[in-house]
């Protein structure tokens, strides 16, 4: 878009989720006053073949039609359908450079997904360089936007994004801290005053990392939550009854992930609603600069 413009960019390859992702998009920029643009990757092919660019150009077209359909249908009628030629990651980062915002379907893209490292949504989620929504048809109508928090500068930006969307949406958000659980006998009274305690210290900890994060506009309610055990699993589980969930990324790369595991990839790979994945923004470098 000329001049710079801060937009919406949907990763379109359409697919039955890139249709959901495009109806999604297109709803959040009705209520944030963002523009919308659709994003194609057309593969490069092997140059050997004799129609090589015939039928690049031709699924190019095929494709920039399907777009065009698809803005309509939502009932967009100022959205844009570029065309890049490239794979579909890479094309997709670079566009997320000059974007607020990244959406792509939970799959999707389909000769690429399942590939070593994850589908093109983790691939993309883990390098983007915006914030990426991975949508899926969540199972129920909700008002609460889920966040996930345990004190990184990365939940806090997620904490953060959260609180914007609902701003613009009229929901509510749940703040979730889960912190570690150990099992414990029910006869043992020291033992579960002990818990009690930890999890005092836990609600502590969420509140002040809360407050920490000058989060805002006053209107918007914040409910703070605490669970003992994984997070994923807290976040999976919540997602059922939730509009969106929102949680922070390292961006670690494929290999780490593979080996480690991330609350990021978890949630992504098996929440029951949208997932907006964000990493660290300009308040949590200068808060870690801060502390420094």
């Amino acid at each position: 878009m000329a001049g710079g413009e801060k937009r919406i960019v949907v990763g379109y390859d359409a697919s039955p989720d890139a249709e959901q992702a495009v109806a999604w998009a297109v709803h959040t920029a009705r209520v944030t006053g963002q523009r919308v643009e659709l994003v194609i990757a057309v593969s490069a092919m092997d140059p050997v073949l004799s129609d090589f660019h015939q039928v690049s150009e031709r699924i190019a077209q095929e494709r920039r039609a399907h777009a065009t359909r698809s803005l309509r249908n939502a009932g967009c009628i100022d959205g844009v359908v570029t065309v890049n030629h490239g794979g579909t990651v890479p094309v997709l980062i670079t566009a997320s450079r000059s974007a607020d915002l990244l959406v792509v379907g939970s799959r999707g893209h389909r000769l690429a997904a399942g590939t070593f490292g994850g589908s093109i949504s983790q691939h993309v989620a883990r390098h983007a360089a915006c914030p990426i929504v991975v949508v899926r048809e969540r199972l129920t109508p909700s008002d609460t936007i889920v966040a996930g928090v345990d004190g990184s500068d990365e939940s806090l930006a997620a904490v953060r994004f959260a609180i914007r969307r609902a701003a613009a949406t009229g929901e509510q958000v749940c703040a979730i801290f889960a912190y570690p659980a150990h099992p414990l006998p029910d006869q043992d009274r020291e033992r579960h005053q002990h818990v009690a305690s930890r999890r005092d210290r836990a609600a502590a900890h969420l509140d002040r990392w809360l407050a920490e994060s000058q989060l805002g506009p006053p209107d918007v309610t914040v409910r703070p939550e605490v669970v003992s055990g994984p997070a994923a699993p807290a976040l999976v589980e919540r997602s059922a009854a939730a509009s969106l969930v929102v949680v922070g990324s390292r961006g670690r790369d494929a290999l780490a992930e593979l080996l480690l595991g991330s609350t990021a990839q978890s949630v992504l790979s098996s929440a029951h609603c949208p997932v907006a994945v964000v990493r660290r923004d300009a308040r949590g470098e200068q808060a870690r600069a801060g502390r420094a």
